[in-house]
Parts: structure tokens; sequence; C-alpha cells
């Protein structure tokens, strides 16, 4: 599965960041990357991807035919057993947190680099503004106060904005992300019966038609072709 995290903003925030970034790119389509995290205090781990798993062409030209419908099925049958076995269940969520917490500690730090660096150049950009309205003389005192305080309010509540989660919430998160992440394993591995206990399987459930499943919405064409096209270089 593809555990990259992508962002998930309330109806708000989401309305907000697609304007702004509409206007980046209006005003710079060729170097505007957004990135994917805009709001790292706020956001759902998901996958838009049309395929499970990456099984493009190349990999199954690799595996071949005897491996993609014979080995490769058995492994992924395996594997799906043994991440719900009694021993290994807690060792999978233990190895999956703390992936995830090195991700997000690193998406939110580098969040905020982006935000003081646009703070700074917000700063000098009012800076040379009111140091050019000074030379010309068309601002007045009192108004050169109201909107200085102003200023020092609106840059006091974003840097309030820039903090990143403390140790205690970020482990929270990352909690909540791997439950969910549990829950949609369990559920592919369990079929209907999500309350299925760890260390077995349910019997009604068919898991080698699930397996066969995943397998056919990965190597099929109508979805590979729906992938972006920095997806496909890779092996």
């Amino acid at each position: 599965y593809d555990l990259r995290p992508s962002l998930q903003l309330p109806a708000d925030d989401a309305n907000q960041t697609q304007t702004q970034t509409a206007a980046a790119d209006q005003a710079d389509p060729q170097t505007h990357t957004p990135h994917p995290l805009a709001s790292p205090l706020n956001f759902q781990l998901h996958c838009e991807d049309r395929v499970p798993f990456r099984l493009t062409r190349n990999v199954q030209a690799l595996m071949g035919p005897h491996g993609l419908l014979g080995l490769f099925p058995a492994v992924l049958f395996s594997m799906g057993e043994c991440l719900f076995a009694a021993d290994t269940y807690v060792v999978f969520k233990s190895y999956l947190a703390l992936i995830l917490r090195d991700d997000y500690w690193i998406y939110c730090l580098h969040h905020r680099s982006q935000q003081l660096t646009t703070l700074v150049d917000q700063l000098y950009t009012t800076h040379m503004q009111r140091k050019h309205s000074t030379a010309t003389g068309a601002t007045h005192g009192l108004d050169k106060e109201v909107t200085s305080q102003a200023e020092r309010e609106a840059h006091a509540q974003a840097i309030q904005h820039m903090t990143v989660p403390a140790p205690r919430g970020l482990a929270e998160r990352v909690m909540r992300i791997v439950d969910d992440i549990y829950s949609q394993v369990r559920l592919t591995v369990t079929g209907s019966n999500p309350n299925t206990i760890a260390g077995g399987v349910d019997d009604d459930a068919c898991i080698d038609q699930r397996v066969m499943d995943l397998i056919r919405r990965a190597s099929t064409h109508a979805n590979l072709m729906q992938q972006p096209p920095k997806w496909h270089p890779w092996l």
C-alpha cells in the first residue's frame, strides 16, 4: 500500500488553499510546486490512486505469468494471515507507527520553514512599502500607527499557527492514522467481518479471491492509465 500522506482539509481551509494555489499557478505556473501538506496539523491519510499497489507492466513482465498468478498471490495470502497473527499484529502496528512518526515530523518541520520564509518575505515587502511611503510623504502619522498595529497583530497570529505538534500530540495523531490503516488492512484480510479477533480469519471470507481482485485492480490497463505520469517511470 502507498503510505504517502496526502491532505484532506476542512471545507473552509480547502477552499482557501485552492484559491491560493490557483493564484500562485497564474503568477508563476512553471516554478510553483505546492507542498502536499498545506496544513500538517489537520490531515488524514488516504490514497487516491486507482491501483492498490504498484504492479506496472514492467513488473508484470519481470514476474512472468507463473509468478503473477502463482507465487505472488500465495505470498500475499500468507502475508495477510501473518499480519493478524496473535504474536505479530502488535509488531506490525509498532513499526508502522515509527515510520509514520518520522515522516510526519519531517513534513511538519518543512511546512513551518515554508511559512517562516513566506512571513519574512511579507515583512520585507511591507517594510519597503512603508519606507517608500515615508519618503514620498503619502502616509500620515495616525495612519502609520494604525497600519503598524494591525500588521503586528497579523504577524503574531501567523507565528502562533506555525508551531509543530508537541510529542504527545504527535503520537496521538500518528496512532489514529495507524489505527485507520490497520482497520483497512484488517477489513481486506477478514472480508465482511471486520470484528474478527486477531489470530483468526473469518472462515466465511474468501481471502484468496480478494487477493486476486487486488492483483486484477493493480494490473488493469484502465487503472494504470489513470495514474499520474510521474508514477510510471519506476520499475
